[in-house]
């Protein structure tokens, strides 16, 4: 359905437009509508589900606040394949050998009120102590 249309023109000395042109316009059959389209980088939602399994949060509730955030139906099948990934480094973690010495170091504070150029004022008094175990 498109619709040829040719102009001649003539050309005198020194003009340097062309002497003949022609275009072509094609009319649209069909209306079209402007849609929103989400484009989202997988490794940005692979950090943000590995960050939400982190903070312990079930396969379920990360489904839930994905669908809640970007509006996106992702299954949990893909949830659990992007968090098995780090299932090796979790093993090597867990299977790692153990120290044979921790510190253990408490630290604490009592806040008492004084007077300072006749107002009160709060000052912190800090103690610490290590134990070797």
């Amino acid at each position: 359905m498109c619709k040829r249309t040719s102009f001649n023109f003539s050309v005198s000395a020194g003009d340097s437009s062309p002497s003949r042109a022609s275009t072509t316009s094609c009319m649209r059959t069909q209306q079209l509508e402007p849609r929103l389209v989400r484009q989202t980088r997988t490794d940005e939602i692979e950090q943000k589900i590995m960050a939400m399994h982190a903070k312990d949060m079930s396969q379920r509730d990360i489904e839930d606040n994905l669908r809640e955030i970007y509006g996106a139906e992702i299954p949990q099948t893909l949830i659990s394949k992007i968090t098995d990934k780090i299932l090796p480094e979790v093993n090597e973690w867990q299977n790692r050998p153990l120290e044979t010495i921790y510190p253990i170091i408490y630290f604490d504070g009592i806040v008492f009120k004084s007077r300072k150029d006749s107002q009160m004022i709060n000052k912190c008094v800090y103690s610490n102590s290590g134990y070797r175990h």
